[in-house]
């Protein structure tokens, strides 16, 4: 499939999934496949450590499809192993691969670092390690874990996330 023809069939499963009165096809969904990936706390300081962060596809990886980033920011909370599928699944059929990289404020080794010994936050730090860029960057990194150094990525985000993917 070219590219044109992918982004066509996109845009055709966004009007679909968000037209009024479509109901979703009711079908035991398969598990969400999920991936591992080591990122830094913080991409502008990488000697500060690293941390795992999950990211999960919709279904099994295809290297011939077109793959469909969903960018979420903080305040979204529909990737999460149990919102993902019944979310994102009715936008995108199964010409794609569809992936989202888990929030990293949902990390407990990065909750760890923005809080103080006491339970406090520390407002500065969680502003740096959760901040736009280090979230940008893990979709980088799934990118590149998924797709290779040269791989291209369509983006899909809602509100924040919308404003990320641009």
């Amino acid at each position: 499939m070219n590219r044109r023809s992918a982004l066509n069939r996109l845009g055709a499963a966004l009007t679909v999934g968000f037209a009024p009165g479509v109901a979703a096809a009711q079908e035991t969904p398969e598990p969400l496949i999920l991936r591992t990936m080591r990122v830094p706390f913080d991409y502008e300081r990488p000697d500060d450590g690293t941390f795992m962060l999950q990211y999960a596809l919709l279904a099994h990886f295809d290297a011939q499809a077109a793959t469909v980033a969903v960018i979420s920011d903080g305040q979204q909370f529909f990737l999460t192993a149990s919102a993902f599928r019944p979310t994102i699944g009715p936008l995108f059929d199964g010409l794609f691969n569809v992936a989202g990289v888990f929030g990293r404020g949902q990390s407990p080794a990065v909750a760890q670092r923005v809080r103080s010994p006491q339970g406090d936050v520390d407002w500065p730090t969680a502003s740096r390690l959760l901040g736009a860029p280090q979230w940008l960057g893990d979709i980088e990194m799934m990118r590149q874990d998924l797709l290779g150094s040269g791989g291209r990525l369509l983006l899909y985000g809602r509100s924040g996330g919308a404003m990320m993917a641009h």
